[in-house]
């Protein structure tokens, strides 16, 4: 993922704080501008003893309840990172919490990756439902993975490096916009959901490093913007299937330990763009070359 170019992002201190902030909200808008320096320009202009502060007025309560159930479900936090996650601040100004733009304000990004948190992901977060980005990576989250099938603006999904287990729900193949998942390094079971194939806007796919079991679902060769895939280090049985083939634009191949059996189809062998292919450990048979 880029980060935007910046442009009249303001810096000084003797700048307006009312005008600063609207330049600011302004830059993000345009694109023009990095969201993590324009929030955190924004979060030392609105602190206690500045010209401006933060309403603690929500204006959503349904966000506002989601946020506290799930940090209900949060067991230790050693740093402390939710600290700031009470009534007495607006939830958009909370630890890891960015929200859209414009009134009503909504949750649009919940970035709490590697905060040392340990607890139980409750499925809640499913009613931020404008929610484009979800960063819980590299905590010590355990149980099963959440449902979250309502989260229909969700782009980036990243849950890897925590103790996950249970099923990839087949629901979350409902969240039609995803372009970045990664859950690798949990200890997920169950099968590869069979309708992945409808997740079209896939750039990016890891599912390495758990316990998955049965096939790749064949519908695997309709993510064709795919340029990054990894399902080794899992039980996965059956062939590769030939639509693996379909996905041109691919540049890491990662299907390692697993117990894939037949031949290496022929389309893996013409894609053009891939750089990074790991096949090793499996039951393949046919040899390792370009036919």
């Amino acid at each position: 993922m880029g980060r935007a170019r910046f442009c009249l992002c303001p810096t000084g201190d003797d700048e307006d704080a009312a005008a600063a902030s609207r330049r600011v909200v302004k830059a993000i808008t345009a694109g023009c501008c990095a969201v993590d320096i324009a929030v955190s320009f924004l979060r030392r202009r609105h602190r206690v003893g500045n010209v401006v502060h933060c309403s603690t007025v929500h204006e959503d309560n349904i966000d506002l309840q989601s946020l506290l159930d799930f940090k209900k479900g949060i067991t230790e936090d050693s740093s402390r990172s939710l600290s700031s996650w009470n009534t007495s601040t607006h939830f958009c100004w909370w630890n890891g919490v960015m929200c859209t733009t414009a009134r009503p304000f909504r949750v649009s990004t919940l970035n709490l990756s590697a905060q040392s948190l340990a607890g139980e992901i409750t499925s809640s977060l499913a009613n931020l439902t404008f929610l484009s980005a979800l960063d819980l990576s590299s905590n010590r989250f355990f149980g099963r993975f959440p449902l979250l099938n309502h989260l229909q603006h969700l782009g980036f999904l990243y849950m890897n490096d925590n103790s996950l287990d249970g099923i990839i729900p087949d629901t979350l193949t409902n969240c039609s916009k995803m372009t970045q998942i990664d859950l690798s390094n949990n200890q997920l079971r169950g099968a590869i959901p069979p309708r992945i194939g409808s997740l079209t806007n896939l750039e990016y796919l890891n599912l390495g490093n758990n316990s998955l079991t049965g096939i790749i679902p064949a519908t695997i060769g309709n993510l064709i913007k795919l340029g990054y895939l990894n399902l080794g280090m899992n039980n996965l049985t059956g062939i590769i299937p030939a639509t693996v083939g379909n996905l041109t634009l691919l540049t890491v191949l990662r299907l390692e330990y697993n117990q894939f059996e037949g031949k290496i189809p022929d389309g893996v062998w013409q894609l053009a763009n891939l750089t990074y292919l790991l096949l090793g450990q499996n039951r393949l048979s046919g040899g390792f070359h370009r036919p």
